[in-house]
């Protein structure tokens, strides 16, 4: 009986996969800026071009970001017999980006400020859908405020270096299917799969943590033509002291006192440490100007998700003993890179127009697969129109669209040990996504 206790309150980290992807997004500051772009909105790329104008800027940008999910699951549905309904998620968010720089009266140093979210994941299905064992609701977001000084010494180079404070976002729910645990208590192989009479509920609530991270870069101007960025970014590590909420279906809490005695009541809760990281990131790119009214930039990212597991979970207190001190770590993820190009081109003394195009890899392989663990490849293809009204005043709007690569995952689990109370879920199946966004930008300068 210990054993299946055990497995019953592990099961949530039994899963295959951890709770949420850690990618960064592939736009951030409107699909106008990159590494070399001598503009605020630029600091998410490169700290050092917030030293580039001599006057105290506003810089802002507000996207409305719309996106859709597909999980069409391998296999058959023991419901039905039939496939398995098609998993569906859609969302639609703000993502705004705010930031400021001023010589504040020195002749060598800038100094400015920027808040926006680098990335993150929001997500929401339906809780009897064929994914609901990996997720059924979460959210895994980082916000960051950026606070940056930057010397520049000549108008040829500048050095910028900024610290980060984040406040991390956490929350998740899934299911549980008591299958094999049920087959386990009443010692018989006739007990149903994945039916919602035998399903428990886990659930991480709402939950904020910090991280500390820092940031260098470097702008050089060699001629009027020419320009490169280069900055590099640390990682920033979020630590959420949480609780684990374990919900038992009133089919198992009738076995009575015999589970209780244990510590199985209808409702758990463990706390639990969760420990997620944005992994550092290399940020580089050039400018080349070969005629007054055409600009090209061409730029890359390069993030380091080798370097830490993307999440791990650890039980700092629960009332199962066997749970105590139990640690999950979470998957070994990729390396992910990322190159684009921002064409520019001033057609009219105050208007500019221009096109971004920007392939973004995934740091999740095949084999990890999940509607928890879901990246893609992608291509964005974007289009921007800026008025400038004065030498004071700019404003801006802007269109993308990425297409995502449709993942095929297979292998996501295997048989395990055929005792196994919990055996792995397998997310084996087809995904498919795609988004658009559209936004504004404003910029004042005095």
């Amino acid at each position: 009986m210990t054993r299946v206790i055990t497995g019953l309150f592990f099961a949530f980290w039994l899963i295959r996969g951890s709770v949420f992807a850690q990618s960064v997004a592939p736009v951030v500051g409107g699909i106008s800026a990159t590494p070399t772009k001598p503009t605020p909105r630029s600091a998410f790329w490169n700290p050092a071009l917030l030293g580039v104008s001599s006057r105290t800027q506003i810089d802002t940008n507000l996207t409305l970001i719309g996106g859709w999910m597909i999980y069409d699951r391998d296999g058959v549905d023991p419901n039905s017999g039939g496939r398995y309904d098609s998993a569906v998620v859609a969302a639609m968010a703000p993502n705004p980006f705010f930031s400021m720089s001023s010589p504040l009266g020195s002749k060598y140093f800038r100094f400015g400020y920027s808040t926006y979210i680098p990335g993150g994941v929001l997500a929401e299905f339906n809780p009897d859908g064929p994914q609901r064992y990996q997720l059924i609701n979460g959210l895994n977001v980082p916000w960051h405020h950026q606070f940056t000084v930057v010397y520049r010494p000549s108008t040829d180079w500048s050095v910028g270096l900024s610290g980060i404070y984040s406040l991390g976002f956490l929350k998740s729910d899934l299911s549980i299917d008591l299958n094999r645990f049920m087959e386990s208590v009443l010692n018989s192989d006739q007990v149903p799969k994945e039916n919602a009479v035998l399903e428990a509920k886990a659930r991480i609530p709402l939950s904020t943590a910090h991280g500390l991270g820092a940031a260098l870069g470097i702008y050089y101007v060699p001629t009027y033509q020419f320009s490169f960025g280069l900055a590099m970014f640390s990682p920033i590590f979020y630590n959420f002291d949480t609780k684990l909420q374990l919900e038992t279906p009133k089919s198992v809490s009738t076995f009575g006192s015999g589970l209780r005695a244990l510590g199985v009541e209808e409702t758990i809760d463990m706390n639990i440490n969760v420990r997620t990281v944005v992994p550092p990131i290399l940020h580089f790119g050039f400018s080349y100007q070969p005629y007054g009214y055409w600009q090209m930039e061409y730029f890359g990212r390069y993030a380091f998700n080798s370097i830490w597991r993307s999440m791990e979970v650890k039980v700092k207190s629960a009332s199962i003993e066997q749970a105590k001190h139990f640690v999950r770590p979470g998957q070994d993820l990729s390396d992910h890179f990322l190159a684009g190009t921002v064409q520019s081109f001033h057609l009219w003394k105050r208007w500019k127009l221009g096109v971004n195009f920007t392939y973004s890899s995934s740091p999740v392989e095949d084999h990890q697969m999940a509607v928890s663990l879901a990246d893609f490849d992608s291509l964005l293809s974007g289009v921007f129109l800026q008025y400038a009204f004065t030498r004071r005043w700019i404003i801006g709007i802007e269109y993308a669209h990425a297409f995502m690569l449709t993942r095929s995952a297979s292998g996501t689990s295997t048989a395990g040990d055929p005792n196994d109370i919990f055996p792995p879920v397998s997310s084996d199946g087809v995904y498919k996504a795609s988004s658009d966004r559209i936004g504004i930008m404003f910029n004042y300068a005095y």
